[in-house]
């Protein structure tokens, strides 16, 4: 580059040696040219004028000439003017020796229109050549200066260029060596020309092998055909862009996952090289889906659990809303579950959880939704084609509950387990999930009731029934510290000794609200609910101190009868022994 511009330099500084003293050759040139014509048409006009005064003898009077050449003002040296006669005489004043290149002109003179003599006059172009060489001289030496004053500007300025150019390269270098993404710059042949580190590292390539091969080449066909798009709009709109995401191919011919941009690189306005950067996501991505498979994912079972579930049935839900068709929603409860993970150890109920999941999955469609809800509890998702709901929900259902009549091969052992289900239908039993899951564990819980490893429909009675027991349960919990309870004693009389033979004690519940409850409402509700056990003692221990009151006013009273839950056998026989407010001979349990 500096010896081109050199060579352009060295022309300019020769044409204006060459050329400043030819133009100005040519300037004196056609200056004296000038001169010569005018004084030649003087000279001509004032010997005319001389003829036409003197027209019998000026020709014989030729001193009359030499006075006219003698007024010619000139430089002596360098011309000379004559008269040249019809006979050929010259008639002149002097006579020089040019040198040299001439110059002349001639002009003829006329008496009467008729041609008596011609004036010439000579001049010698020595006095310009002089002129135009000291010229030549003059812009030699200062091309030549100027020559090396410009060619040292240039060399300044290519040493600035140079090492602008060596900072931006090493800056560059820096930023591709010390960026953490791969970058390749790509020509618009699709060759390789630069790459950094990282991409060596990222590409299994070296660097050798990057510049010898096509970007096309680190990429499968399909996944090169969905960026090379991307790369001719680059190209073509000046447009860069970012977050793409595609499979680089490794020289092992394994892939990694990539996300990344390209943007043009342009020089004058136009694009030259394409500059790729990507950034290894793999690791990323896998923890991301591992993250994603935790949070959405039983990682017992790989079921879906319950927040992917509500995402799953609303969606479904949405969907059975457009088509205006029924959906189901199973709730299913394994029977007795607690006792596997109490004799045979948790490791154990997890093997049956993760078989009874395989075998769910074995009776369901690829349309049906499947969940593991929490513990021994899993959700079934069943839209249904047709309008016969309970004929298509309890295929499903028998074919779920045959699946469960097949013992568990675990530990050298045969598990047989059951299950309870609840079931509830869209739009009868819910707008939405929330009310459908709700409804089909009632119903769940009903089957359960009724004797487990069984299924129930939710129906609004059910509901009832559960809502009343929940309700109990909860005014339950208040009763024995407001002191709602009290007791009723019922004299049991001996028909053949005519006489009493005992006291019966009965519990009654006056609920502010609610009034007079029976026990037939609540006791099983408290048996449920674990509440039996402080009610049962509290019945035992008021029957015992009321004995206690009868006997210190005189009386006789017969023996206590109390009915009480096996739950709280032992406990009560403990506190009992330990209380001593009533013998045990007069208690009857």
């Amino acid at each position: 580059m500096l010896a081109r511009s050199t060579r352009y330099t060295l022309l300019i500084a020769f044409i204006i040696a060459l050329g400043s003293p030819l133009l100005f050759f040519a300037f004196v040139y056609q200056a004296e040219l000038s001169s010569l014509n005018a004084e030649l048409e003087v000279t001509t006009n004032i010997v005319n004028r001389a003829i036409r005064l003197n027209p019998s003898y000026w020709q014989y009077d030729l001193e009359t000439f030499y006075e006219l050449l003698r007024s010619r003002k000139s430089e002596k040296q360098f011309d000379n003017g004559f008269i040249l006669l019809p006979d050929g005489r010259r008639i002149e004043e002097h006579h020089v020796d040019l040198s040299g290149p001439l110059i002349s002109k001639s002009q003829q003179l006329t008496d009467a229109d008729r041609v008596v003599a011609q004036l010439v006059i000579e001049h010698s172009l020595v006095p310009q050549l002089r002129m135009t060489l000291a010229v030549l001289l003059l812009f030699c030496s200062l091309s030549c200066l100027l020559f090396f004053l410009v060619k040292k500007l240039q060399v300044r300025a290519f040493q600035r260029a140079e090492e602008t150019l060596q900072a931006a390269n090493n800056f560059l270098k820096t930023i591709m060596e010390g960026s953490t993404n791969a970058i390749f710059v790509v020509d618009l042949d699709g060759r390789i020309v630069m790459v950094n580190y990282q991409g060596i590292i990222i590409s299994g390539y070296s660097y050798q092998e990057l510049k010898n091969i096509s970007f096309s080449m680190l990429f499968e066909d399909e996944e090169f055909s969905r960026i090379e798009p991307l790369a001719s709009s680059a190209l073509t709109k000046n447009k860069a862009f970012s977050q793409i995401e595609t499979r680089l191919r490794r020289s092992d011919g394994t892939t990694v996952r990539i996300i990344g941009g390209v943007v043009p690189l342009k020089q004058n306005n136009e694009v030259i090289n394409l500059v790729w950067t990507f950034d290894d996501v793999t690791a990323r991505t896998i923890a991301e889906e591992q993250i994603h498979q935790l949070i959405n994912f039983d990682s017992l079972t790989q079921l879906p659990n319950r927040v992917q579930l509500l995402d799953r049935l609303e969606q479904s839900l949405q969907q059975a809303r457009r088509d205006q068709r029924q959906m189901a929603v199973l709730f299913l409860n394994l029977d007795h579950f607690k006792n596997i993970n109490d004799y045979l150890g948790h490791d154990a109920g997890d093997q049956v959880l993760k078989e009874i999941a395989k075998r769910l999955v074995r009776c369901l469609r690829e349309t049906d939704i499947i969940s593991r809800y929490g513990g021994d509890e899993f959700v079934i998702v069943l839209p249904l084609a047709t309008n016969d709901r309970e004929k298509d929900i309890t295929l499903v259902i028998k074919r779920i509950l045959r699946d469960f009549k097949v013992p568990i091969k675990l530990q050298a052992r045969e598990l047989y387990v059951s299950c309870s289900i609840g079931i509830s239908v869209f739009p009868d039993d819910g707008d939405d999930g929330q009310t459908l899951l709700k409804h089909a564990d009632v119903a769940m819980y009903h089957a359960k009731e009724q004797g487990r490893n069984t299924f129930q429909f939710f129906s609004m009675d059910l509901n009832r029934r559960i809502c009343e027991r929940m309700e109990l349960a909860t005014f339950l919990g208040e009763a024995l510290e407001n002191n709602q309870f009290f007791l009723q004693y019922q004299p049991k009389f001996d028909l053949k000794r005519k006489q009493t033979s005992g006291i019966e004690v009965l519990i009654r519940w006056q609920h502010p609200v609610l009034g007079l409850i029976s026990p037939i409402r609540f006791i099983p509700v408290a048996e449920e609910t674990g509440q039996i056990v402080p009610l049962g003692y509290w019945i035992l221990r008021t029957a015992c101190l009321q004995h206690r009151i009868w006997e210190e006013m005189g009386l006789e009273p017969p023996t206590l009868a109390v009915n009480i839950s096996i739950r709280q056998l032992l406990g009560v026989c403990s506190r009992n022994g330990k209380n001593r407010t009533l013998s045990p001979s007069l208690l009857l349990i």
